[in-house]
């Protein structure tokens, strides 16, 4: 279920949903603890590219802080590593809620359907943000959880 005070954010998703941009990418970060987070376009199972967790449409949107809190399913478009942006593309599922970052990402979502798939993923990392330069995708990305299509109806 998408925010209706979470324009930005939604419209993006909504508008790279359309273009099958999450098609074939992945959950490229699962703490089943915490969320799991996807969007990346690097992070495709063609393994065209190494999966590095920084990847964008290439563009980034303002924080609209005021929608919603970190609670538990919430569909988080997370912070970019410096400043008041979110990511065009990547969105965190809070598997737990969190509070602490309420304002400093954008709520613009929540998970209504499809929960259980969720609460059986176990931690997945096939790379990590922090080590960009020796993050190597393996060829087994089969525990992964891969988008297939995503599809957005009216209300």
């Amino acid at each position: 279920e998408l925010s209706t005070e979470a324009m930005a954010a939604v419209n993006s998703f909504t508008f790279l949903a359309q273009q099958g941009f999450y098609e074939g990418s992945f959950f490229f970060f699962v703490n089943s603890n915490y969320f799991a987070q996807a969007g990346d376009p690097t992070c495709n199972v063609s393994g065209e590219s190494i999966c590095s967790g920084l990847g964008s449409p290439g563009y980034s949107l303002p924080v609209e802080g005021a929608v919603g809190g970190h609670d538990q399913w919430a569909v988080v478009a997370p912070a970019v590593l410096e400043g008041q942006e979110v990511h065009g593309s990547q969105f965190r599922i809070l598997l737990s809620a969190d509070e602490r970052l309420d304002g400093k990402e954008t709520v613009f979502g929540m998970v209504v359907d499809g929960r259980e798939i969720l609460e059986g993923l176990a931690d997945f990392v096939p790379c990590s943000v922090m080590e960009v330069d020796g993050c190597v995708l393996g060829p087994d990305v089969s525990p992964a959880l891969v988008i297939e299509e995503i599809t957005v109806e009216p209300a």
